[in-house]
């Protein structure tokens, strides 16, 4: 148990100290080495604090940095809590920052270029996210600008904490908060949608040369094609591939029929 003034311990950062007692000091343990012999050790450094940031939503799993655009984001919802995990609304507007840590050790990830790897993106109205005064909740738009496998291929956690700049003698109770882990990619593997556009290409070709496919009412090259997530000059053009097909598999079916009307039962 820490016991100092509030004041004190809210002002700057502790550390705590253990040393080995001596073997009166221990009750019912017997020590064959003299306090002397035991060397002391301190704790990493810790801050004291009144409340802190609790992220209220999961972040995705997995996300890609380099799919949609400069807008592409995680989004994540937080609130205040106290000790006993119960929402705490402020009578001012607290402003939010991020940072990127390791979720396995909530150290702070050490950034490979310039750039800072997890980047607050304003508000889509341009304010500066924030805990709403009146709501007691926050709301967080963040992008990475590193992938995981640069990181050897660790998660990332994001941490929110109260804007730096922003930071006065109100905010130093108030401790930063962390979030699931996500593993941040580039690009989805799309070798699995190549080969499946492939195929629909075969498919619609087959389909072309058996006209007798289309009697039957069979659209799989259309469907095929239209499984595939892929871009819309692609799904087009096997779609059109299929649609040629049955409307020459309807036209020969249609010459075949009249064939059959005009000269009786096929022999």
């Amino acid at each position: 148990m820490i016991s100092a003034p509030r004041n004190e311990l809210l002002d700057r950062p502790l550390a705590l100290r253990a040393t080995a007692m001596g073997k009166e000091d221990i009750a019912g343990f017997s020590l064959e080495t003299t306090p002397r012999e035991v060397e002391s050790c301190s704790s990493t450094e810790l801050h004291v604090v009144q409340y802190k940031i609790r992220f209220t939503s999961y972040v995705v799993p997995e996300w890609y940095k380099d799919e949609g655009g400069k807008e592409n984001c995680i989004e994540a919802r937080v609130h205040i809590v106290d000790k006993t995990g119960a929402k705490v609304k402020l009578s001012y507007a607290l402003p939010l920052a991020v940072s990127a840590h390791y979720e396995s050790t909530q150290r702070e990830a050490t950034s490979l270029t310039k750039e800072s790897i997890a980047v607050l993106l304003p508000m889509e109205n341009g304010s500066q996210a924030e805990i709403d005064q009146s709501t007691g909740e926050g709301y967080l738009r963040v992008r990475f600008n590193e992938v995981s496998s640069k990181h050897g291929q660790q998660d990332f956690s994001i941490c929110c904490l109260p804007f730096a700049e922003a930071a006065d003698d109100r905010l130093r109770h108030i401790g930063c908060g962390y979030s699931t882990g996500v593993k941040v990619k580039s690009k989805r593997h799309v070798a699995r949608r190549k080969q499946a556009l492939a195929q629909a290409q075969a498919d619609a070709e087959l389909a072309a040369q058996t006209p007798w496919q289309a009697m039957g009412g069979g659209n799989a090259a259309e469907e095929a094609a239209l499984a595939v997530t892929s871009a819309p000059g692609e799904v087009a053009a096997a779609t059109r591939g299929s649609s040629i097909s049955r409307r020459m598999g309807a036209g020969v079916g249609a010459g075949v029929s009249a064939g059959v009307n005009a000269g009786g039962t096929a022999r």
